[in-house]
């Protein structure tokens, strides 16, 4: 209470003070302004000399005139004929103006193609013994009517058409009205470049006839909620594909020729279709992908997953998945956390092409087992859960070196043409022909039994998959296994090791399965 009683005078006191000057303050200027009227009165409004402890009153300043530069042609000495007394002798053309001083840095000479339009000059003519008389120099071909500026602090006169090599301080800051220039020092030997969309795409993409890096990039299937996710992550995605030296197809030559190809879904390709690509365009390699999750809510999120196809059989090439929220970045007392999913995109795409390298597009052929993965059959509420988890799992089977998946785009082709309607399951007959055609050892079918966002902390995220991998040529089951997983299984303490994305809690699960499906012994 003591200490509350000190402080309120402390603060009562400094209040009395700051009043006290500021009513000091305005009492000296109002007797400073009565002085002043005194004087202006006595004076009658005239300027007087200043004194000491007097006010110096300032004289009106006068608007600043405008500054004309005329190019004038300079009159030099030329004999000329007197028509009347002393003919045939030479007289001196003098100049009707008097020399002036030059600004400094300015000389006495103009640049080729400089002058202006003609120009009345008037001379005298100095005959010896007589007086002066004035003639008129030839005038040019179109005399214009002279008009004299003046320029504040300058002496009278003409200002000379000269251009210096570095114009005064005063000229680059006042140039002539209605002219914007714009000047920029270019190093000798070099030329001004042109500017351009993307410096990055310049500096960093190789030409195609020395290393033959050009990709197509379809655009990306969009199983987000949000209808403009690829508005905003399809320019991210190709700027890093252009950092790591790759050279990226014009995006509207490729959406007209999909079009005119009547290309409905372009998130994934088929062996016909990446061959005409190839033709068409000169491709290495086709990027197709597809934005699973792009949340701009208080804890954003963003995921998505990708391959790259090869065009020559229509294989993988190489295929990764990244995901993340906001909060997945934040750090002792909450430092860290991103809040918007614009400052997340860049993050999850440094994480998606971290595994990305131009050898990737020679791919490393090694003795594997081909396997057809199947849509997955969606048991759940989530909307796309069974494709997101048939892209999941084609992912992790190509980061093992056992397994080589087969691209869905020529897998759905025989989907349609022998009209498998039933997702999850398969006959023997529609196995033995997808083994077949396909050239699959192995056939992957399954199902998502649990696929569940979770709201907070007491509802953690969660995912549950079946899968099962049948044998087309022997009409048997190779393997069969399910995995279920919550966020919150791997937390260390204080949230540490939480997950907080459902995509990422699904991913762990297939993860777990492709794992558990190499420890299986082959025959």
């Amino acid at each position: 209470m003591k200490r509350i009683v000190a402080i309120f005078i402390i603060l009562l006191s400094v209040v009395l003070s700051y009043s006290i000057y500021t009513g000091k303050v305005k009492l000296n200027i109002r007797s400073l302004r009565e002085e002043i009227e005194k004087k202006v009165e006595k004076t009658g409004g005239v300027p007087i000399e200043k004194k000491s402890g007097e006010i110096e009153e300032k004289p009106e300043v006068q608007p600043p005139e405008r500054r004309v530069e005329k190019a004038v042609r300079k009159v030099e000495t030329v004999p000329v004929e007197k028509p009347h007394e002393g003919a045939g002798k030479e007289v001196e053309v003098v100049p009707a103006r008097k020399e002036i001083e030059k600004p400094a840095g300015i000389s006495e000479t103009l640049l080729p193609g400089e002058l202006s339009e003609g120009v009345e000059a008037k001379a005298e003519v100095i005959p010896s013994g007589e007086e002066s008389e004035k003639i008129k120099t030839f005038p040019a071909e179109e005399p214009f009517e002279k008009t004299e500026e003046k320029t504040v602090g300058e002496p009278p006169g003409t200002m000379t058409a000269e251009l210096p090599a570095e114009p005064p301080a005063a000229l680059q800051e006042e140039p002539a009205i209605g002219v914007e220039e714009k000047t920029e020092t270019v190093p000798p030997g070099e030329e001004k470049a042109k500017p351009v969309d993307k410096p990055e795409a310049i500096a960093s993409a190789v030409p195609v006839e020395e290393t033959g890096n050009r990709v197509a990039v379809f655009p990306f299937e969009n199983f987000s909620d949000n209808k403009d996710a690829l508005k905003y992550v399809m320019p991210v995605l190709i700027g890093h594909l252009e950092k790591k030296g790759v050279e990226v197809v014009d995006e509207e030559r490729l959406s007209d020729y999909l079009c005119n190809e009547r290309v409905r879904s372009t998130g994934y390709v088929s062996k016909e279709l990446a061959r005409k690509i190839k033709e068409k365009f000169k491709v290495k390699a086709i990027l197709v992908g597809s934005v699973i999750s792009f949340s701009t809510g208080k804890n954003p999120e963003f995921g998505i997953l990708a391959r790259l196809i090869d065009p020559s059989d229509g294989g993988i090439l190489w295929a990764d998945y990244a995901s993340a929220t906001g909060e997945d970045f934040t750090g002792i007392l909450g430092l860290g956390r991103l809040s918007t999913v614009f400052s997340l995109i860049p993050r999850v795409m440094d994480t998606l092409f971290a595994s990305f390298y131009v050898k990737t597009l020679q791919r490393e052929t090694e003795h594997s087992y081909r396997i057809a993965v199947m849509p997955f059959q969606n048991n759940t509420d989530f909307r796309n859960a069974g494709m997101i988890a048939m892209y999941m799992f084609m992912v992790e089977l190509l980061k093992n070196k056992k397994f080589e998946p087969i691209e869905y785009g020529n897998i759905r082709d025989l989907i349609v043409s022998l009209r498998i309607r039933n997702r999850g399951e398969l006959d023997y007959k529609n196995m033995n022909v997808l083994s077949e055609k396909l050239g699959a050892r192995g056939i992957l079918v399954g199902a998502v039994d649990n696929f569940t966002k979770g709201a907070a902390a007491s509802s953690p995220p969660k995912a549950a998959v079946s899968a099962r991998l049948l044998d087309g040529g022997n009409n048997k089951i190779l393997w069969y296994n399910n995995r279920q997983l919550s966020g919150e299984e791997n937390v260390i303490a204080f949230d540490w090791g939480r997950i907080r994305s459902v995509h990422t809690v699904a991913y762990r699960v297939v993860e777990s399965l492709v794992k558990n499906m190499g420890l299986r012994q082959w025959h």
